[in-house]
């Protein structure tokens, strides 16, 4: 006789079957293939927290020859768009300037410096201009690093939100609309980004899964508290997102069923 778990249902075993006679194998590939999941990159890839001096970092002359290597006198054509308000299930954010260029977008609002990656696999203007500005505003004080993953999820994700569902009763108070749980996660030290003259990188990550029940989000942000713009440097010679980006694919893989997913840019 099969063993009864304490809910009632039947342990899984791997060559189970459910009721139409597939295997889980089957379903979870089926359940795969109606899910849709892309990394929303209209998001900053990585936000630097300091003490800025946007009015700077908001010129459009200061930009075109310290970031873009314009001469002085040459005219220049840069790309600017303002962003805000809905940005995802009861989620309103302020309006803000960012300048596009071909491979990244930037923008800064004193406290945080948001470098947005175009091409993921072009990372390296994104990351050269991020050196340019530390070196071109040494006295800046920075105090952390965030490298950050929107994924966005559309189609049979009830799966997934079934995992955010607590013990907790609420049927007596409404409708529950909307959805949200995070947990910070310290990452162990075989996973940390390692920089000559720092040693290893001190990361948490914050991930949060939410869902209004039309779409789930799961946001990834690996947080580095840092002392100092000299680290910028040896930091972004690292390769930052791609590492990251690299165990947020796992995590999504492992956790979440998904294997396959898309991106998408300004």
């Amino acid at each position: 006789m099969q063993e009864v778990s304490d809910h009632g249902e039947r342990p899984w075993r791997a060559d189970s079957r459910c009721a139409t006679g597939e295997s889980h194998a089957i379903q979870s590939e089926k359940r795969r293939a109606e899910m849709v999941a892309t990394i929303d990159f209209k998001n900053p890839t990585m936000v630097i927290v300091g003490h800025w001096n946007s009015a700077i970092l908001n010129e459009p002359g200061w930009i075109a020859k310290h970031l873009l290597d314009v001469p002085d006198g040459q005219q220049v054509d840069l790309q600017a768009i303002v962003v805000g308000n809905q940005v995802g299930p009861s989620h309103v954010a302020p309006e803000k300037q960012i300048w596009l260029f071909d491979q990244y977008g930037i923008c800064c609002s004193g406290q945080r410096l948001e470098m947005y990656t175009r091409d993921l696999d072009n990372l390296e203007p994104l990351y050269l201009a991020t050196s340019k500005i530390s070196q071109k505003l040494p006295h800046t004080p920075v105090r952390a690093i965030g490298i950050n993953f929107n994924v966005k999820i559309n189609g049979d994700f009830a799966a997934i939100t079934a995992l955010l569902e607590t013990n907790e009763s609420f049927d007596l108070l409404g409708t529950i609309r909307s959805t949200e749980r995070t947990d910070s996660i310290e990452i162990g030290n075989e996973n940390l980004i390692e920089i000559d003259g720092f040693g290893r990188v001190q990361t948490t990550l914050n991930l949060t899964r939410k869902s209004d029940f039309a779409q789930v989000e799961i946001n990834f942000n690996y947080h580095s508290p840092v002392q100092g713009i000299e680290f910028l440097d040896g930091f972004v010679g690292k390769d930052p997102i791609a590492h990251w980006r690299s165990r947020a694919m796992t995590i999504l893989s492992d956790c979440y069923d998904l294997t396959e997913v898309a991106s998408e840019y300004f």
